[in-house]
């Protein structure tokens, strides 16, 4: 027996399954496939049509093999879904059918396939324009498959445009495919757009899920909304699912230095570090506190920390590069500043950019 179904769990096409027995190789698919494996070893010729009765019998002692009670992916832990999502490796999810035609069958989608694959190089080679087209055909091609929109999403809102990598979604929402994760990323592009009642709206009937994903989002938005209890309750909720959520610290930690309580994120982020110390935006939130409580020479240490763990962490950079110019480091201040103007998305951080450079002018040191 045999089986693969990564793509059914993820995209929605269908599962892929076989049996090798007395030779020959059966594979149930929407398109079946039987080959002699004694005559035809690179299983060049489909005997399916040829052999009909051996393929029904290799059908039937197929379904007749016992399998597991659930075919969920297996949980991954908020820290590496987080840093797999950073990277553009999406975790998408696909609910079970009853029913596969032959437009689902892997085979017939291979290229699909290579084209999500595609965009995820040009993302990471930084070009975001061709990876956003070549995202937005894949949708245009299998606009029911959620994994589409899941990264058209991401790769519109790398580049800048929430409201564009809300509106992917809501698409996705209007065709019935929102997932819980992709409802949390809908819930948490609106919080950043500052939209906390949409936000809301999409994330409070989620609010039992057993999902730690789901959980901190909703804590996000309720920040956003200025509801600081509901939101601390939301990731402590993720902490009673979950004990080892690094991110639910992380987040009750931003939520305190975002509403001015420093002391209170100091401790959040030292819990989040006794489970993983390689947190950035933690390290950045980190030294965004000590700043306000006047430990400037922690501070910086915290933000060196965050650029170290990733040298895309643009607030840490800019954090760091405003405050050491401050204290009079002039050459720490220009490097972290040139590296922020360098590379920090004009999208994202356009009047944060502007403001840097400006800096440097001002420390004579040009753009």
């Amino acid at each position: 027996y045999f089986e693969a179904l990564n793509a059914s769990l993820a995209r929605g096409w269908a599962p892929l399954r076989g049996l090798i027995w007395r030779g020959k190789k059966f594979i149930d698919l929407p398109l079946p496939e039987l080959y002699d494996l004694s005559t035809d070893p690179k299983e060049s010729h489909n005997l399916v049509a040829e052999q009909r009765d051996a393929a029904r019998e290799a059908k039937a002692r197929l379904d007749a093999i016992p399998r597991a009670p659930s075919e969920a992916a297996a949980a991954e832990s908020s820290e590496t879904v987080t840093r797999l999502r950073s990277l553009g490796y999406l975790s998408g999810s696909a609910p079970a059918r009853a029913h596969y035609g032959p437009e689902d069958d892997p085979k017939n989608l291979v290229d699909l396939d290579r084209e999500l694959q595609r965009a995820v190089a040009l993302y990471q080679s930084r070009d975001l324009g061709r990876a956003i087209a070549v995202a937005r055909d894949v949708v245009r091609r299998r606009p029911t498959m959620a994994m589409g929109y899941e990264y058209l999403s991401f790769l519109e809102g790398q580049s800048g445009h929430d409201d564009r990598a809300a509106e992917t979604l809501e698409e996705a929402r209007h065709r019935g495919l929102l997932t819980e994760s992709l409802a949390s990323r809908l819930g948490l592009l609106y919080s950043a757009q500052g939209k906390a009642s949409e936000a809301l709206a999409v994330l409070e009937p989620l609010r039992e899920s057993r999902n730690p994903d789901v959980l901190n989002a909703l804590g996000i938005a309720r920040a956003t909304a200025g509801r600081v209890p509901e939101a601390i309750a939301a990731f402590q909720s993720a902490l009673a699912v979950d004990p080892g959520n690094a991110i639910a610290y992380q987040n009750i930690g931003l939520t305190e230095v975002q509403h001015d309580h420093p002391a209170e994120a100091l401790a959040a982020f030292e819990k989040a570090f006794v489970l993983t110390d390689r947190l950035p935006r933690a390290w950045n939130g980190r030294g965004v506190a000590l700043e306000r409580l006047g430990r400037h020479d922690e501070a910086l240490e915290s933000w060196k920390r965050a650029v170290a763990l990733d040298p895309e962490q643009f607030e840490a950079l800019l954090n760091l590069g405003t405050v050491a110019l401050e204290r009079g480091d002039t050459t720490l201040g220009r490097e972290a500043l040139r590296r922020f103007v360098a590379m920090a998305p004009p999208g994202l951080f356009a009047q944060d950019l502007r403001r840097a450079r400006r800096l440097l002018a001002g420390s004579g040191t040009g753009s």
